[in-house]
């Protein structure tokens, strides 16, 4: 994505999706698998400094968290995931010509090293708005997230 121009609004009509896809995202925020539920109560209201949504719909997919700041997917690779390669595959590639960068993280990372996955989505999500922004807003950008380990210390 490094100096390519994006039309936003071509962006915006791509990933757009039916009313299918909508329900069907509702469906699964009430349905989240325990890996999703534990990340979740990690990224919801800004923990991180960057706001994410859960089981997001984009274009015809539905991401289990995207943050739009960074133009960042986070998928949870569980047992569902095991016999989805090509849909995944697909998915990633729609994303990707849509400046969308995939972190996939196995719910086993997830269950047993949260923490870490948490500074993992962080650091990422760091470097896309760093990239993103470009080296005039980079610096501005960066004293205003917070660490999540910080953020535990408010609750």
């Amino acid at each position: 994505m490094g100096g390519e121009e994006v039309d936003h609004g071509e962006r915006r009509r791509r990933m757009q999706s039916d009313p299918v896809t909508r329900d069907r995202a509702r469906e699964l925020r009430a349905s989240m698998s325990k890996p999703e539920v534990l990340l979740w109560t990690r990224l919801r209201r800004k923990q991180t400094g960057f706001l994410f949504r859960r089981q997001r719909p984009l274009g015809p997919y539905i991401a289990d968290f995207y943050c739009h700041e960074a133009l960042l997917v986070v998928e949870i690779d569980g047992a569902s995931h095991e016999s989805r390669g090509t849909h995944d595959r697909r998915r990633d590639v729609f994303m990707a010509d849509a400046g969308i960068v995939t972190l996939r993280l196995p719910a086993a990372r997830v269950l047993g090293a949260l923490d870490e996955a948490v500074e993992l989505i962080w650091r990422t999500c760091r470097r896309r708005v760093d990239t993103l922004a470009g080296p005039r807003r980079a610096s501005a950008t960066t004293s205003r997230a917070r660490h999540p380990e910080r953020s535990e210390a408010r609750e």
